[in-house]
């Protein structure tokens, strides 16, 4: 597994999934209802982390610069 990420993408891709996961369990907590769309949020949280992106490589696409 390759670096396929760059710094920014990583930030984007980890707040925002982090972001909706607080809303999605915050919300699941007050109002007991629980959306299982909202967990496709793990996506890009996880792929953040990871640095590594699976529907990039069939595209031979990266945000990484060379010289991170």
């Amino acid at each position: 597994m390759k670096c396929n990420m760059g710094k920014t993408d990583r930030k984007i891709r980890i707040w925002l999934g982090g972001l909706i996961l607080a809303i999605h369990y915050i919300s699941y907590f007050v109002t007991g209802y629980y959306c299982v769309w909202a967990n496709i949020a793990w996506i890009p949280f996880l792929t953040g982390l990871a640095r590594w992106c699976p529907a990039y490589v069939p595209f031979k696409f990266s945000t990484k610069k060379e010289a991170e």
